[in-house]
């Protein structure tokens, strides 16, 4: 269940926690989404599972389009000079 706007974290506590899992956590994306998940969700519940997953497969979604994209155009017909 997600909190109210008032219960969520303040811009700054916000950059501070990034900051300090961006400083701190080794592993790759992999597991940097478990530590953001123990910290968003569990530690502080400024999202709940499902808001937290929704936003997993929003960060995922735009590399893969990136790649479908390039590897379409990739295989394009080469258009002649004229």
């Amino acid at each position: 269940m997600s909190r109210g706007a008032s219960e969520r974290g303040s811009a700054l506590e916000v950059l501070a926690v990034y900051t300090r899992l961006g400083l701190s956590c080794f592993g790759g994306p992999i597991a940097h989404i478990g530590y953001f998940r123990d910290e968003f969700v569990v530690r502080r519940r400024w999202l709940d599972e499902q808001s937290y997953a929704d936003l997993v497969a929003l960060w995922r979604a735009p590399p893969l389009v990136v790649v479908v994209v390039s590897a379409l155009g990739g295989m394009a017909p080469a258009q002649e000079n004229s």
